[in-house]
């Protein structure tokens, strides 16, 4: 007997036959590691806050590990990280540069400008590289948290002695947001190592722009925010929605891999509900603590790998010809007045396997035109091939100028807002931002034979609702 852990369930084999297991939760997830399910991510009641030492925080989830969640989610999908890869180039552009703000015939146009004092003030620390990794964070993971280092002139911030020095950027990993105030005012950040509570964490005070008094270091933090979803929720990225396909996808190339590797024929595809495990773990649980040992989560584990196997043999083989299962099922309640049976599910596979394999790649591919539409970039953009086809010149064109105007500002000012902020406070006579520096493409027909792509140069104007640098003294 071999037994074969997948993504999304376990593969065994008894009998020169095979039994792919999977785990149904109330979502629709599959998988059958519990620490990654639906239901232990998100709660649907009251959030309590986790308490660390003084301090109480904002869980990021049930178990507060959707961070590690999303980290694995994009480490072992083939697709997920590089559309969202590709999205950051594109919404980096040309790169980062200053800006001024004026209206002219009623259009705001930006004035690229190059302050010496602020240039000066960016050479100090390595403004670039904050930007390109606070970009990341808010992109993969919904959020970005900077730390604030003052200078050694004074305390006060402003028009005072005090300013800003650098800004350096945390990884959103391994931050967490005090439980808001009274108020609701978020007034700490903590740092540290999460899988462990009891380990010692950084406690920063929380900047505003509107601080009068400055300490030596200090934390902000940017979020997007999500409907109906307030700040003591977990953060969630954009693509949360596509999470599902992602693993589908994921799964697809392991099942494949280790058909070929192991030439197993999948006869038989068992969904069992996640409310059955669940049953049995407290009822282990109860036996253990009650015979005085300590709960171990691997308890759950053995047991689980000899009940599969236990059930493949089972099903296996001519000796077992006549032999039958008996499973209850049940109606649960789901949201919108919905309803579904929690129920054990036995589904046999056509042994044809160019069938089952043709079926997989079919899944495969409308995965990943549902990972990159999720994530909000078009097919062509993301060098996917939708129903058989490429995106063409003029269509990948269009689709680049949509996402530059409807997705972009949102973001930049998500990316820029601390740095912004920290700009207006140290020069609060100055009205400089800082943004991503972006030519309007043209259509190739539009531009001159010897500036076309195929001579290796960017068909590019600049857009009207922009001027070239200036230096500002």
């Amino acid at each position: 007997m071999k037994q074969i852990s997948l993504p999304g369930g376990i593969l065994v084999e008894v009998a020169n036959e095979a039994f792919f297991f999977t785990v149904k939760d109330e979502y629709g997830g599959s998988t059958l590691d519990s620490s990654l399910s639906s239901t232990s991510l998100l709660s649907t009641t009251k959030i309590d806050p986790l308490v660390i030492g003084n301090y109480q925080v904002i869980p990021e989830g049930l178990t507060d590990t959707i961070p590690k969640y999303l980290r694995d989610l994009l480490d072992d999908n083939h697709l997920g990280g590089s559309v969202l890869d590709k999205m950051m180039g594109l919404i980096l552009a040309q790169g980062i540069a200053q800006y001024t703000e004026t209206i002219e015939d009623n259009v705001i146009v930006r004035n690229w400008v190059k302050d010496k004092e602020i240039t000066d003030w960016l050479k100090f620390w390595d403004y670039k590289t904050y930007i390109i990794n606070s970009l990341e964070d808010l992109v993969k993971g919904g959020s970005l948290y900077s730390k604030l280092l003052r200078n050694v002139g004074g305390r006060t911030g402003g028009n005072g002695t005090g300013k800003i020095n650098e800004l350096q950027h945390v990884c959103s990993y391994d931050c967490r947001r005090e439980w808001p105030d009274k108020s609701g005012v978020i007034n700490r950040i903590l740092i540290g190592d999460w899988t462990d509570t009891a380990a010692e964490k950084e406690v920063y005070p929380v900047w505003t722009k509107h601080a009068t008094t400055l300490r030596p270091a200090m934390m902000a933090f940017r979020t997007l925010y999500r409907f109906g979803r307030d700040q003591k929720q977990p953060i969630l990225p954009n693509y949360w929605g596509v999470r599902t396909w992602m693993n589908r996808s994921t799964d697809v190339p392991d099942i494949l891999n280790n058909l070929s590797e192991n030439t197993l024929g999948v006869k038989w595809h068992i969904i069992s509900p996640s409310s059955y495990w669940e049953a049995v773990e407290e009822k282990l649980k109860a036996n253990v603590e009650a015979a005085g040992n300590v709960w171990r989560q691997n308890f759950i584990e053995d047991y689980k790998e000899s009940f599969l196997q236990s059930l493949a043999s089972v099903l296996a083989g001519k000796k077992n010809v006549g032999k039958f299962i008996h499973t209850q099922s049940k109606r649960i309640e789901l949201e919108l007045g919905k309803s579904d049976l929690d129920k054990w599910e036995f589904i046999p596979l056509d042994m044809k396997m160019d069938k089952f394999i043709e079926s997989q790649i079919k899944i495969s591919e409308r995965a990943d035109v549902a990972i990159a539409s999720g994530i909000g970039l078009a097919p062509s953009l993301s060098n996917i091939v939708a129903d058989g086809r490429q995106g063409s010149g003029s269509e990948t064109l269009y689709s680049y100028k949509l996402f530059r105007t409807s997705s972009v500002y949102k973001i930049e000012y998500a990316v820029f807002g601390i740095i912004n902020d920290v700009i207006n406070y140290n020069w609060p006579d100055k009205d400089i931002q800082l943004g991503f520096y972006s030519e309007n493409v043209m259509a190739e027909q539009n531009v001159t034979p010897s500036d076309r792509m195929r001579n290796n140069e960017t068909p590019a104007v600049k857009t009207p609702a922009t001027k070239p640098p200036t230096n500002n003294k």
